[in-house]
């Protein structure tokens, strides 16, 4: 069965081709020689092999020009794409690329592409002001593609940088030798032209690389200079004398000029010309020579055997589609029994393998579809076991936060009584207070007492005088005594029960975040956005709370270390440079400069260590925390009389001259309107007091 379709195969196609070779090669062995033609002109010949160079001008002109643009376009993706790797493929991928090469800043190679031959041979080339400039020229430009001329790498060549870190940039040399690869020695001279400055970048002759074109400025150099610089190229032919075709290279001021001998434009012979002419100029010769003849003759043998053959070909494969599409469109199968019609020819093997097919298709059909089925069911469980889990767990989180909630208004409770402890103790203070003022009370009666006694015994006038002095020295130590043990007692008595109070009230604290905590660490799951939010707000008013009663006790801590501390004879400007070099990282982190600068001749001040440290703590905290960002905070210390006087410039944030009397009062805190976030427990400055 195979048979029928090699014979039309041999029939229709290569019968007539070995008779229409066979036709040819007798022609050809057999065919005269063309007549001379006489009296040809040779102008159209100079004009034609003009023209040809011309082509070749423009051809050269348009591929450097598609390179430049290309490289122009891709030179940027070396920035994310630059290993040795990605080099090679983007020399490899464009023309005219020479090479490219990878520097530091500083001009050191750190990859570089073909790496023999070396690219850069200069070991100073990095170092060259050529090399700076593009480097600063690409932090001028944000990085953007820098384009420049070049011959310190030996050759002249356009390199095109780009930055592809901080620290390194990429070069994409483009050797303008590349594109003359081509250019025959005895043709002239080719040469790549700035048209603008008039210099050649490019020269046949490597020694008028970078010469004038037009040195002495001769007219029809100049219309080649001037339609380069608009643009445009041309031609100039000069009989007996040097001559050019040139191209604009599409880019710049730029062009290729080719100069040759205007003798080298020698006229076709005539033999060349005459066979240069077409037998299809003239029709009726078609039919006159023998080639023409054999080739009408093979074409119609092609369409008669063609049309015998055609129904013996297409007939099986009618027949075989219509089966196949029945087949794929669910109105027919195929079955053995089908494809065994067709025989094991080239007909019955498609059909063959469209059953083989279809069955496969119909296998895969059916493992999906049972695939996907118990996919659906794995997944329809593991849903129901989420929605069971996720169930479970919103139910424990529920409860947990009402346990929670039960807990917190406990220790709300317990807060209130503390503080109504708190007020018990105020009054308590007071009632000291007031045994105080009887003290002084009785004190003024004994005074008038001895008066009277004075004016009753005159005679014992001297005497009573020194008792009297004497009372009163004593009166005096005794007032002293019971104001000094009065206000050491109230204050150790007020220290002591708010320390209590304070460590009572920092347990509950503790517990309360500890629960508050937990509920948000384990029951993530069953809790919503907002009872977080909740939760979190807890803490920080604990937070709050806490650091509220480490000041407060804090506070009543230095009246009692006032009257008992010792303090030391320090030199002020060291201990206040030392505790500003202490809080160097906090000021880094702003980038705010702290400068302390003592005027001479300060003397030493006497100083509690503890709460002096303590002080310039707070100051410098507070400082850092208000000043803008790149601040400078100067600190003057200067002498008057034996103390010293420190100048601290904030540029932070502003208090108003209203709460300016009131700013180291005791719970009192100057929010900034601008800054509400700032707001402290207002201590700080009275412990600053």
């Amino acid at each position: 069965m195979k048979s029928k379709y090699y014979l039309a195969l041999f029939f229709i196609g290569i019968l007539p081709v070995l008779g229409l070779t066979g036709v040819y090669f007798g022609t050809v062995l057999t065919q005269p020689p063309p007549p001379v033609p006489k009296g040809a002109s040779n102008g159209a010949a100079v004009q034609t092999s003009i023209q040809l160079l011309k082509t070749q001008v423009d051809s050269m002109a348009s591929a450097m020009s598609n390179s430049i643009k290309s490289i122009n376009n891709d030179v940027p993706t070396l920035s994310a794409h630059n290993s040795e790797a990605d080099l090679s493929t983007f020399k490899g991928t464009h023309n005219g690329v020479s090479g490219v090469v990878v520097l530091s800043v500083n001009g050191k190679v750190e990859r570089m592409v073909p790496s023999a031959p070396p690219l850069i041979t200069d070991p100073a080339y990095g170092s060259s002001e050529e090399f700076q400039k593009a480097v600063g020229k690409l932090k001028e430009n944000g990085g953007q593609p820098y384009l420049f001329y070049t011959q310190k790498l030996g050759y002249p060549a356009f390199v095109f940088a780009v930055s592809v870190s901080p620290r390194e940039v990429a070069e994409v040399v483009v050797g303008l030798s590349n594109f003359f690869r081509d250019i025959s020695a005895n043709s002239g001279d080719m040469l790549f032209l700035e048209a603008g400055s008039g210099l050649m970048l490019y020269h046949t002759n490597p020694s008028k690389v970078g010469a004038l074109f037009n040195p002495n400025q001769e007219g029809w150099l100049n219309k080649v200079q001037s339609d380069l610089a608009g643009g445009a190229g041309g031609q100039v032919f000069n009989p007996d004398a040097v001559s050019a075709v040139y191209s604009y290279a599409g880019f710049g001021k730029f062009g290729i000029v080719h100069l040759f001998s205007s003798s080298i434009l020698q006229p076709a012979s005539p033999g060349q010309a005459a066979s240069s002419k077409s037998p299809w100029d003239n029709p009726q010769e078609l039919i006159q020579t023998p080639m023409s003849l054999a080739a009408l003759i093979c074409l119609g043998w092609i369409f008669i055997a063609g049309s015998l053959f055609w129904g013996t070909i297409l007939g099986p494969l009618r027949r075989a589609t219509a089966t196949v599409l029945n087949a794929a469109n669910g109105n027919a199968s195929l079955t053995p029994e089908t494809v065994s019609r067709f025989g094991k020819d080239e007909v019955g093997q498609v059909v063959q393998a469209a059953a083989a097919l279809m069955h496969k298709v119909d296998e895969e059909k059916q493992k999906a579809a049972q695939e996907k089925e118990e996919a659906l069911k794995r997944g329809r469980a593991e849903v129901d076991s989420k929605t069971k889990e996720a169930a479970n767990q919103a139910s424990t989180a529920q409860q947990q936060v009402r346990t929670a909630q039960g807990e917190l208004a406990e220790k709300n409770q317990l807060l209130n009584d503390k503080l109504k402890e708190l007020d018990a103790m105020k009054g308590m203070s007071e009632g000291l207070r007031n045994q105080a003022e009887q003290a002084k009370s009785e004190s003024a009666k004994l005074k008038s007492q001895l008066s009277a006694a004075e004016a009753a015994q005159e005679d014992f006038k001297k005497r009573l005088v020194e008792a009297q002095g004497k009372v009163a020295e004593m009166e005096t130590k005794m007032l002293t005594a019971v104001a000094a043990s009065s206000t050491i007692q109230v204050s150790q008595v007020r220290a002591a029960a708010i320390r209590t109070m304070a460590e009572e009230l920092k347990t509950t604290l503790g517990i309360i975040k500890g629960y508050v905590s937990s509920a948000l660490g384990t029951t993530q799951g069953g809790i919503s956005e907002k009872q977080q939010e909740f939760l979190g707000m807890v803490i920080n008013r604990s937070a709050r709370l806490e650091k509220f009663i480490n000041d407060l006790v804090d506070i009543y801590q230095v009246e009692i270390e006032q009257a008992e501390a010792k303090p030391e004879e320090v030199n002020l400007a060291s201990e206040v440079e030392g505790l500003a070099f202490n809080f160097q990282a906090q000021a880094e982190v702003k980038n705010i400069k702290i400068k302390v600068e003592a005027k001479p001749g300060l003397p030493k001040v006497p100083v509690v260590r503890r709460r002096f440290n303590q002080l310039w703590n707070i100051l410098y905290l507070q400082i850092i925390k208000d000043a803008p960002r790149g601040a400078s905070i100067p600190i003057t210390l200067e002498p008057i009389g034996d103390n010293v006087k420190v100048t601290i410039q904030d540029p932070g944030l502003t208090v108003a001259a209203d709460a300016l009397p009131k700013l180291f009062d005791e719970f009192y805190d100057p929010k900034h309107p601008a800054s509400p976030q700032l707001a402290g427990t207002g201590l700080k400055f009275a412990l600053v007091k």
